[in-house]
């Protein structure tokens, strides 16, 4: 899932601590390049700019939220790499908005609604690559059955990734059967190459539904419950 593209390093950016358990490597901070437009205010003698002020307060809010936000981008999108990339953006808007942020807990609130929004819309992004994708006929299995309708949101929540892993532990006839049918075959084609009615078929599918049901669907709801439990 992970684009790259808010991967990025500016000059005269803060280094801060990588949170997620890489404590030697700097996550930048864009703090510098949004100062000013002009040239930098002087300082009173002996005295600390405004914009630095500014600068080391917001740096102070970083410090303290960072990690809280980091592991709960993770938990929606269950990527550490996409969740810093996310975590970044949040404190870019942030930076932006920091004059209307008054206080640790309107910051803490803030970036964590960046995050939920930025990150839904990140999901459903992927969901419609994945459609396109050579294997998106996966997805398309799991829409084979009708009761699917209702709980087709949670899907939203689960990566290619997350469904590989599922399919890669069914048994290896319902394996098969699944695969066939992802690459569109009907009922009757997918029976003569496997030599079974077209009844086991349907069954056979059916139990691969319940399955990866099972197994992805905690997923799902972990995630999308993530999405409203930034505390």
């Amino acid at each position: 899932m992970h684009s790259g593209r808010w991967r990025r390093k500016w000059p005269g950016g803060i280094g801060f601590p990588d949170t997620l358990g890489n404590p030697r490597k700097e996550c930048h901070v864009r703090i510098g390049r949004f100062c000013h437009h002009g040239p930098a205010r002087k300082r009173s003698s002996g005295g600390t700019s405004m914009a630095d002020k500014e600068m080391q307060t917001f740096a102070a809010l970083v410090i303290q939220f960072r990690s809280g936000l980091l592991k709960h981008a993770q938990r929606i999108l269950g990527n550490a790499a996409d969740a810093e990339d996310l975590v970044q953006h949040a404190l870019d808007e942030a930076w932006k908005e920091r004059l209307h942020l008054q206080g640790p807990e309107a910051f803490r609130a803030w970036t964590g609604r960046v995050i939920n929004t930025r990150a839904i819309s990140l999901l459903r992004h992927h969901r419609a690559e994945q459609r396109k994708a050579v294997n998106a006929g996966w997805v398309t299995v799991l829409a084979d059955d009708p009761e699917e309708t209702e709980g087709s949101e949670l899907w939203t929540f689960i990566q290619e990734k997350d469904l590989r892993e599922a399919v890669e532990r069914l048994p290896p006839q319902q394996r098969e059967v699944f695969h066939l049918r992802a690459q569109g075959r009907s009922y009757v084609s997918i029976g003569a190459q496997v030599g079974r009615s077209t009844g086991t078929v349907g069954w056979w599918l059916h139990q691969v539904r319940e399955q990866l049901r099972e197994r992805l669907q905690p997923i799902a709801e972990e995630r999308r419950l993530s999405v409203g439990t930034w505390h």
